[in-house]
């Protein structure tokens, strides 16, 4: 791989990363408008001590280990103490359950799990839109 397409595939993912964070917020602004979905509820005072927009949740993002931007990374990435390979703000780490890697990016401070699946599928379609692989996965926290 020569570095001026090591260089486009970053720039993909700092615009990517753009479009994740602002479909994220899209998100969130639409959960706000209509108000809580639920409520949480003290069991042992049997009383409603706040509310939610969405339930909580976690995303992830994955590479496949031969992709390009997990070719990129080990390029040139540098390892941090954990043996995960950083680059401009994103890192990727072995990902041992699902084979391949993980990929970790900035998208959302926020819990909520539709903001998050917002985030990591804008983020994902970005990148499928200029010729990178990527996928994501979510869960209930």
């Amino acid at each position: 791989m020569k570095k001026h397409e090591a260089k486009h595939i970053i720039t993909v993912l700092m615009n990517a990363q753009r479009s994740g964070i602002e479909a994220g917020e899209s998100k969130l602004k639409e959960l706000q408008k209509a108000g809580p979905r639920w409520a949480v509820k003290d069991e042992t005072k049997n009383k409603i001590v706040g509310t939610l927009l969405d339930v909580c949740g976690c995303t992830s993002l994955h590479l496949a280990g031969h992709s390009k931007i997990v070719r990129v990374f080990k390029l040139l990435g540098k390892p941090d103490r954990y043996g995960d390979l950083s680059l401009n703000g994103f890192s990727i780490s072995r990902n041992t359950y699902r084979g391949g890697y993980g990929l970790m990016v900035y998208l959302s401070n926020r819990q909520e799990l539709s903001v998050r699946e917002a985030s990591v599928e804008a983020f994902c379609n970005y990148c499928k839109d200029h010729g990178l692989e990527c996928s994501w996965s979510s869960r209930i926290d």
